[in-house]
């Protein structure tokens, strides 16, 4: 039992998947509602509207999952390194944080289009993977174990046997409806104060921001952010309610208010976007879903990973990452288990579910802490306290936000450190710290405190992880 798989989605994840399972000798059957044209092309659905697409932050936990497939020196070749963080703050100062404790640790940033071509032609090249293409599911007969779909090119239904089902249909899955119901148990589903308009910086000889790095403009409850391309040109996301009050999305409109409110909050880099206005009012408001369950399996037959289970908004960039991680450890468990399924369910909720509850609450509060906090000064002297404590003493400091894009601790483990670390921050009298003239001793005495709220954490053995 479980030869035969239906992987319910097309998507990263759904391909992820299907590779994986491949290798391992299962027969995969992927059924994707849309058309095979409209996943590839440049511009993907949001919400019912072609809109933009934002690159994709690739880490720790999604290099090891290319690996495991062994696309990853394909997938290097289309990305762009980002080495540091670089806040430009309103007084015109420029903070620049490293992602890593060195410089061989970098985020690697590609576009969600050339990503999931390398997957798609992986796939291709499985005998053991067959794919369909506007297949709509429209339910689920788990006794029997049968797909219900509609096909709508052909104007029929269509019936198909199956021994497991998985569902990578993402953040509105028809397979997670049908889960619920079978549980009889609903998952938690809430939609972000914040709400994003997709952006771009077009390649310019003139424009000083730095290639290999993420900007973040931090404005009081807005911010905008670039993610560099490939070809020097930068994908932006301006990340701001849909509320009533002035400064949204609902009320910011017409060609006039919108260059205002770039040249008023962002002038350092209004006049390098051309199609600015044209761009804001055809690109769609795009809605962050949070989606939080304590079951993502039904019985020895139904699952779901990836979105679908873990909706996060992409505040840490894991959105990704920690659904390619689902399938690695999926994989796994079944290598534990001898391939079998009921044993790997289990463990696989048992293991997964505190997992992605932890990075969808720490990806919640993460850049949200620059939209909501007045102290933006003080939140950046956190951040370069902490680089220099990671950088000097990389054996005894990595930061939470190191620890999850650079190491595979489980996020559970990174979720209790980050409380330590938080707690640690908030002791330090900052306004008397000059952080160019920080002397060895100092910094020692910090790290020997940082290590005694480990270990009063009991999270010693993370030290120097």
């Amino acid at each position: 039992m479980g030869s035969n798989i239906s992987i319910i989605g097309a998507g990263l994840n759904g391909l992820m998947c299907a590779a994986m399972l491949a290798r391992r000798g299962f027969n995969v059957e992927i059924f994707e509602k849309r058309s095979i044209q409209n996943i590839c092309a440049p511009k993907y659905n949001i919400n019912g509207k072609i809109g933009r697409s934002m690159s994709m932050d690739i880490s720790a936990r999604g290099i090891h999952a290319l690996k495991e497939i062994e696309i990853f020196d394909e997938v290097i070749a289309h990305c762009t390194p980002m080495n540091n963080k670089i806040y430009h703050l309103q007084n015109n100062h420029n903070v620049t944080i490293p992602y890593g404790r060195n410089d061989s640790e970098s985020i690697l940033c590609i576009s969600r289009t050339d990503l999931f071509n390398i997957l798609y032609k992986n796939c291709l090249s499985h005998k053991n993977i067959t794919f369909n293409f506007r297949y709509i599911l429209h339910d689920i007969d788990t006794k029997l174990r049968l797909l219900n779909f509609i096909v709508p090119d052909e104007k029929r239904e269509a019936q198909v046997s199956t021994d497991i089902v998985i569902g990578t249909d993402g953040v509105n899955s028809k397979v997670r409806e049908i889960l619920e119901r079978e549980n009889n148990l609903a998952f938690k589903k809430t939609l972000s104060p914040f709400c994003y308009k997709e952006l771009a910086i077009p390649k310019n000889k003139k424009l000083s921001l730095e290639l290999n790095a993420m900007h973040i403009w931090p404005r009081q409850q807005f911010m905008l952010v670039a993610q560099p391309n490939s070809d020097a040109s930068f994908t932006c996301a301006l990340i701001l309610k849909n509320d009533d009050s002035r400064l949204s999305f609902k009320n910011i409109k017409g060609d006039s208010s919108i260059i205002d409110f770039f040249e008023t909050y962002f002038p350092d880099i209004a006049n390098y976007m051309p199609a600015l206005a044209s761009e804001y009012k055809e690109n769609p408001v795009g809605f962050f879903k949070i989606i939080l369950g304590s079951r993502w399996v039904f019985g020895d037959f139904l699952l779901i990973l990836g979105d679908a289970a873990h909706g996060m908004v992409p505040f840490f960039g894991q959105g990704v990452n920690c659904g390619f991680e689902d399938c690695t450890v999926l994989s796994q468990l079944l290598e534990q288990n001898n391939d079998h399924w009921p044993s790997t369910m289990k463990m696989f909720n048992e293991t997964r579910v505190p997992n992605a509850n932890a990075i969808n609450s720490m990806s919640s509060i993460n850049y949200p802490e620059l939209l909501d906090n007045p102290n933006l000064e003080k939140i950046m002297q956190e951040k370069l306290i902490e680089n220099i404590l990671s950088r000097n003493y990389s054996n005894d400091y990595r930061t939470y936000h190191n620890l999850v894009c650079f190491d595979r601790t489980p996020y559970s483990t990174v979720e209790k450190i980050r409380s330590v670390q938080k707690k640690f921050l908030s002791q330090i009298d900052l306004s008397a710290l000059n952080l160019d003239r920080t002397d060895d001793i100092f910094l020692k005495n910090l790290i020997d405190k940082y290590k005694e709220e480990l270990r009063t954490n009991k999270l010693n053995n993370f030290v120097g992880v």
